[in-house]
């Protein structure tokens, strides 16, 4: 009886593990390899290396999305374009409704520090309940808008820690610093506080709603960039395949805790 109950105990996590498991090998056999979150019980297909790559770097860049929620997040180093993928779990209750999350959202964006960027529709801007697209998809409701102003680019994490290095040895390491050394860290520390550049910016906004969690796809690049870059964001998008709540979060401890596979 021992016997079988530990068997009855590790049957559905095994089961579990068969599915997942089968899932991202079928992807694999499809010539397309798929990023398979079990945790958040979703798979996509990564965003191509050439131009885009995958960098934890992000929010550095352009302040937009959190580091700690993201999933996936890619930048082009050419035009200094950003998709990202974040999950976050709702930030009301089951009273709100899908957009008083997307209406969050938004806000959220209007209070990134050096930005100013607003919804547009049809080259105009309007209100966000005017704009924004509602509906269902993939059996969850989605809503989509687009974006257009300034924003401020910042200098990359990498860029800040060589120029830091830089600045620190020219400095002594002891006694008393000259004007000259005080004056560049004020500068240094102004300059990390303010953006290297401002430039016009366009953006689409794409929003997932399933099982309590918001699963929010962000583009933003370069007006002058904005149209190349869209398809890469709009297939990241199409790709997005969510998996079976319940089962996923077994095979998740199974696998190594519940990160990210």
């Amino acid at each position: 009886m021992k016997t079988a109950g530990g068997l009855g105990a590790w049957l559905p996590a095994a089961l579990a593990l068969w599915a997942a498991l089968s899932a991202a090998g079928c992807a694999a056999r499809g010539g397309e390899a798929k990023f398979v979150s079990f945790r958040h019980a979703f798979q996509v297909t990564p965003v191509p290396d050439d131009p885009w790559r995958r960098t934890p770097d992000v929010a550095n860049i352009l302040a937009l999305n959190d580091p700690s929620t993201s999933v996936l997040y890619y930048d082009n180093p050419y035009t200094g374009g950003v998709i990202s993928l974040q999950v976050v779990p709702r930030h009301y209750g089951e009273e709100a409704t899908f957009l008083d999350e997307v209406r969050y959202i938004y806000r959220r964006m209007l209070a990134t520090p050096h930005t100013d960027i607003r919804v547009v529709s049809g080259g105009s801007f309007i209100p966000l309940d005017r704009a924004v697209r509602l509906g269902r998809e993939k059996d969850a409701e989605r809503a989509e808008f687009h974006l257009s102003g300034s924003m401020g680019r910042r200098p990359s994490a990498r860029a800040r820690e060589i120029e830091r290095d830089l600045l620190d040895e020219r400095q002594p390491f002891a006694g008393p610093r000259t004007r000259e050394e005080v004056r560049d860290e004020r500068q240094y520390r102004a300059e990390r506080l303010t953006p290297a550049f401002t430039g016009n910016y366009r953006g689409k906004v794409v929003v997932f709603l399933r099982g309590g969690k918001l699963y929010e796809f962000y583009y933003v690049d370069h007006a002058l960039a904005f149209e190349a870059g869209l398809p890469y964001f709009d297939a990241f998008v199409a790709s997005l395949e969510f998996l079976p709540l319940g089962l996923f979060p077994r095979a998740a401890a199974v696998l190594g805790g519940g990160k990210d596979r």
